[in-house]
């Protein structure tokens, strides 16, 4: 499938502000894919693409970056297409020796290790007209649009229902659906951080052909791109961290921006490997 060659990637404070390790991530997505237009915005260019206070209120008490940045890649893709992805997703592999092969529906996406959704939502390519892409967007727009304030957001109550709920609905994905009901949203007037999965597990559920989009996608399996969860934070796990590095069976890799993540000893040397695969010419 032959996406728009854009990719698109947010850190609203700016890049060159970031933390660990999201300026490496970008470097990689540059080296590795030097035939496609590459845009790093931030809270202020991302205005000169789309209009975010027509997708969400970024003033909202109950608005967190995350959601923001949520909102951006859906009305992004809708707009334009191409491929999203999050600053923290290390880039191994040209996406044109990889997602084609993996996006015949025209849309692609990973699935997560939880089993109480479908989808993840850190790296998503599309056409802008796909309809599991719009059928995303219009369903995150619409929340915000029928609920103009979740007042219990980040109050004491409104964590506590939403940890007592998700006991109930995390156990498969079916379930985790119910999050979409506009009754229940309203009742405990909070929303559970994983809202963006659920909406577009939602979708699928509802509709045949939405889900059949999705089960056309050749998926890769979530540890192979998530290679360094399972791995002790010992001198064992960082040699295995290494071979994996080195071996690049992976084509992309989902890190994270807590700094405390990077604080201890098992990263330093991980990261290094990965800026080191940089240096040489990219593999296809």
């Amino acid at each position: 499938m032959a996406f728009n060659r854009t990719i698109w990637t947010l850190w609203l404070q700016g890049f060159d502000v970031a933390p660990t390790p999201v300026p490496l991530c970008l470097a990689s997505w540059r080296f590795h894919n030097p035939d496609w237009t590459i845009h790093a915005l931030d809270a202020r260019s991302l205005g000169d693409w789309i209009d975010i206070r027509a997708e969400i209120d970024p003033d909202r008490p109950d608005v967190t970056p995350q959601k923001v940045s949520n909102a951006a890649r859906l009305a992004l893709l809708r707009k334009y297409g191409g491929v999203w992805t999050d600053p923290t997703v290390f880039c191994r592999h040209p996406l044109d020796s990889w997602l084609p092969a993996h996006s015949k529906s025209g849309f692609y996406a990973f699935r997560g290790p939880f089993s109480d959704r479908l989808i993840d939502n850190w790296f998503i390519a599309a056409e802008p007209d796909n309809p599991l892409l719009v059928a995303m967007y219009e369903g995150y727009r619409g929340l915000w649009r029928r609920h103009r304030r979740f007042r219990n957001q980040n109050n004491e109550f409104g964590r506590w229902a939403v940890t007592q709920l998700e006991k109930v609905l995390g156990k498969s994905a079916r379930r985790s659906a119910l999050w979409t009901n506009p009754l229940l949203l309203d009742v405990i007037g909070a929303y559970p951080y994983a809202i963006f999965t659920y909406l577009a597990t939602a979708a699928m559920l509802r509709d045949p052909r939405l889900r059949q989009i999705w089960e056309d996608s050749d998926p890769i399996d979530w540890r192979v791109v998530l290679p360094f969860v399972p791995l002790p934070r010992t001198e064992e796990g960082i040699k295995a961290a290494l071979a994996i590095v080195d071996a690049g069976d992976f084509p992309v890799a989902k890190l994270t921006h807590h700094r405390d993540y990077y604080s201890t000893t098992f990263w330093p040397p991980i990261l290094e490997r990965m800026e080191a695969t940089l240096s040489a010419r990219p593999r296809g």
